[in-house]
């Protein structure tokens, strides 16, 4: 049995307190009746969630999700979780009018646009100290979503064809 140590290499019992000072990292799997998803402490991403899927709310087997899972899993599955597990957390510069791709599922993308960094709104002025657009516990990012999903990239000249939301 492994426990853990103090900072001097002392063993500590494994109590309630002791495992709540613990801080997550690394890779974890969720499982519930809800979902199972395979995250990352370290890059705070999902590599895969049922939810995707599914739908959020809605029950599902646990057995058949696994089962489901490694049955569509390709070829290149354990290349792509090794990527994923060492993988870690990014800082991402942007400006106005960056164009940025999200995961949607397991093999599929979508696309949207920065329009407006709010934290650079906010230090312009241009806004009344009191205006709701200010209140934002984190630092506000509004972006345009395009109507659009693909198996890998799209370019910016495909992306400024397609209709993006919200609509102008």
């Amino acid at each position: 049995m492994l426990l853990p140590k103090t900072a001097k290499g002392k063993e500590m019992k494994l109590t309630p307190a002791n495992f709540e000072k613990r801080t997550p990292c690394g890779v974890y799997l969720h499982a519930d009746r809800y979902c199972l998803r395979i995250a990352s402490y370290a890059s705070q991403t999902t590599f895969y969630d049922s939810v995707w899927e599914s739908g959020y709310g809605r029950e599902i087997d646990f057995r058949d999700a696994i089962e489901r899972f490694i049955a569509e899993s390709g070829s290149d599955h354990a290349r792509k979780i090794d990527e994923f597990k060492r993988a870690g957390r990014k800082n991402i510069k942007f400006k106005s009018g960056d164009f940025f791709r999200f995961k949607l599922d397991r093999d599929r993308y979508g696309f949207g646009r920065v329009i407006l960094d709010g934290h650079k709104l906010r230090k312009s002025g241009l806004l009344p100290e009191e205006h709701t657009m200010l209140n934002f516990m984190g630092r506000p990012v509004f972006i345009e979503l395009f109507a659009h999903a693909s198996q890998g990239g799209a370019s910016i000249g495909e992306l400024r064809r397609i209709l993006g939301c919200p609509w102008t």
